[in-house]
């Protein structure tokens, strides 16, 4: 090894968040080391765990940091502590090999124009704590070596740089440091070098892994929406200057290995159609393996074939959640454009944390009475519009089929019954959206309650989801709910009609599909699930208001809360899909062997409608479906009629109901003093 000058030149900053666990191997390491540094700086992110006291027995400064702000904030601070002109950054739950300091010194030295000498990973954990473990680190370990995006968890940085980069971005609690990669200047060097080496002790629980790369994996499109808005100016982006083993060109983001991924699980139910169908998730895997036979080939290099399936299997799950996240991250850029036309600043750039608001603070401004008044009657007049539209479109001549099997009077019950029975579904359905507003935030009156719920159910009848997302979004913020609470409760309420419609559609699905209807049985247990541990649910709601950079619900639903709501929808489904009873009866369907298929024909139809998002309302889906469970019991055209029949009860029923509580709504807060002044 060569010989590199000592200078007072190195500070080492490590930030710490309850590391008790490995923070004294890391500051035990750093102390060790053949070069030595000049600063050590310990910042404490408001540890819990009394870690702070173990970097007290070191000869270090450590510093505690006002209030918890996440990594990039510990480290922006451990830099104001510090003068040095090179930055060392190393994490808590890391340990550097001896030589690490100096082999990264040498590199900065020997690089013209350097700008970040970053290391890699061990190939051995720091803590063996299992199977989970030795993957995640022997998969740093590999792609660290291979890639040019940053991490600082081993990385020098000379302070100038880090400076003109403007530092890292404290908005940022995951991807900081990869974000902190795209706006440095491009005439520095980034050298990934393997002789800069840190043994970490990385997550060992399976699904704490995936969480964690669903999370960080949320921030990309964020940052690359950013990096790609820059670099097209070139002004930054790194160049590459690899040495060691690495490859020295970049590798391109694993975009076909996590489609790959996630769309062999997608595709897996497809088997309980045909076992034909099993084709396709194979050919998906198939191509996921293709695009990671290296990977699984150093593994079993390193640990043997046992060790490399377990690898191919985590790296499967990982993709997925790796895909899943950045999906979940184009929604967030997504909504940022929306939130943001008009505005310099961009989508890239994610908002700093607002305080959480009351439902007073939420208010916008008041428009003046006469425009908000015009404002209302225009809106009401396109959604007029647009339910007479989708009433014209519909077949009326269904009717005349069913007056032409039976007597009048016998139809005319029939319909009634079957209105009746779709009106008290719907009207369950809302108690169960209206007890999760309620139970996630502050009182809001039974009026103004109803009018959020039906000016949203009316909306979808408006072309296009935008303009009604725009209007209920309105009604409610007048109303008094936040965004973010609004937010929250449709997904809550969503995820509970999905599982609790694919449940109740069992009844249908063994009648249809036999042995390959159990594939709906994952939805009774997750429905369970849900019972036994609603706060699930809490968590749930919790990532998505993160994702989208809105202030947390004002309060968690409870137990009872949760389990009051699965109720409601459940018995909505139930109520619901007995409307299809009579009109299948009219058609001729035996009525005490059609009872339980409609219910659940109904429920399966519309809940594979509601899923099936790039269809309106479900149109031909759920009447493909309806009338596929039908045939059951009636001929193939007699189930299309009772198909059809069911939508335009159905659509009557809603716009029926929705006018009449809306009225009613308009009367009682124009009756409550309290109400009119919201």
């Amino acid at each position: 090894m060569t010989n590199v000058a000592w200078r007072p030149d190195v500070a080492v900053i490590v930030p710490n968040y309850n590391k008790n666990k490995t923070l004294r191997a890391c500051l035990e390491s750093v102390y060790a080391q053949t070069y030595a540094p000049a600063e050590v700086v310990v910042v404490d992110d408001v540890s819990t765990d009394g870690s702070a006291a173990i970097a007290r027995e070191f000869p270090c400064a450590v510093v505690v940091a006002p209030r918890n702000g996440g990594p990039a904030a510990a480290r922006n601070l451990g830099v104001a502590s510090t003068s040095a002109p090179l930055l060392f950054f190393v994490d808590s739950d890391t340990a550097l090999a001896p030589d690490a300091i100096h082999n990264a010194v040498k590199a900065y030295r020997d690089t013209p124009d350097c700008g970040m000498v970053q290391g890699i990973y061990d190939i051995e954990p720091l803590y063996d704590d299992g199977p989970v473990e030795r993957y995640r680190v022997l998969c740093e370990h590999y792609e660290r070596s291979r890639t040019v995006a940053t991490f600082l968890s081993c990385t020098l940085v000379p302070r100038h740089v880090f400076q003109e980069a403007g530092g890292l971005d404290e908005r940022l609690r995951d991807g900081e440091d990869f974000e902190f990669g795209t706006r440095v200047p491009a005439r520095y060097r980034l050298v990934v070098t393997t002789s800069v080496v840190t043994r970490a002790d990385d997550e060992d629980r399976f699904w704490g892994c995936l969480r964690e790369r669903f999370v960080r994996s949320t921030t990309l499109p964020v940052i690359m929406v950013r990096a790609r808005r820059l670099r097209g100016q070139g002004t930054v982006g790194f160049q590459l200057n690899m040495i060691g083993t690495g490859q020295h060109k970049r590798r391109k983001p694993p975009a076909i290995s996590s489609a790959s991924a996630t769309a062999t699980f997608l595709t897996l139910p497809l088997a309980f159609l045909s076992p034909w169908l099993l084709a396709v998730p194979a050919a998906a895997f198939g191509i996921f393996l293709h695009r990671n036979r290296r990977f699984a080939g150093f593994a079993r290099a390193h640990r043997g074939a046992g060790f490399a399936m377990w690898v191919v299997w985590m790296q499967l799950c990982f993709h997925t959640a790796f895909f899943l996240g950045a999906c979940a991250g184009l929604l967030r850029v997504a909504y940022e454009l929306v939130r943001r036309q008009g505005s310099r600043s961009g989508p890239a750039c994610p908002r700093r944390r607002r305080p959480v608001r009351t439902s007073e603070d939420a208010r916008p401004p008041r428009l003046p009475r006469p425009l908000k008044r015009a404002l209302i009657a225009a809106f009401a007049l396109v959604v007029a519009g647009a339910i007479a539209l989708t009433l014209s479109r519909l077949d009326w001549s269904v009717v005349a089929v069913l007056f032409a099997r039976r007597d009048a009077g016998q139809i005319g019950l029939l319909l009634a019954a079957a209105m009746l029975a779709s009106m008290a579904g719907l009207s369950f359905g809302f108690l169960a959206w209206r007890g999760v507003l309620l139970e996630i935030g502050p009182p809001v009156s039974e009026p103004r309650v109803v009018r959020i719920f039906f000016v949203g159910f009316l909306s979808k009848y408006v072309p296009g989801r935008v303009p009604g997302m725009i209007a209920v979004t309105k009604v409610a913020t007048a109303n008094g709910v936040t965004f973010g609470r609004l937010m929250s409760t449709a997904a809550l309420t969503m995820s509970l009609v999905l599982l609790s419609g694919f449940t109740v559609g069992l009844l249908a699905g063994v009648q249809m599909l036999g042995e390959q209807a159990a594939w709906l049985v994952a939805a009774a247990v997750l429905i369970v699930v849900v019972l036994v541990r609603p706060q699930l649910v809490n968590q749930g709601s919790a990532l998505l208001l993160r994702l989208l950079r809105r202030p947390a619900a004002a309060r968690p639903a409870s137990v009872r809360g949760v389990r009051l709501a699965v109720a409601w929808q459940s018995l909505s489904w139930v109520v619901t899909g007995l409307h299809l009873w009579p009109l299948a009866i009219a058609m001729g369907a035996p009525p005490a062997r059609s009872l339980a298929l409609c219910v659940g024909a109904f429920t399966l139809a519309t809940t594979l409608g509601l899923a099936a998002v790039f269809v309106p309302d479900g149109i031909g889906v759920r009447e493909a479906v309806m009338t596929a469970a039908l045939t059951v019991v009636l001929p193939a055209p007699a189930a299309a009629v009772v198909a059809l029949a069911s939508r335009l009860v159905s659509t009557v029923s809603e716009v029926v109901l929705g006018a009449t509580a809306l009225a009613a709504a308009e009367y009682a807060i124009r009756r409550r003093p309290a109400d009119r002044a919201g």
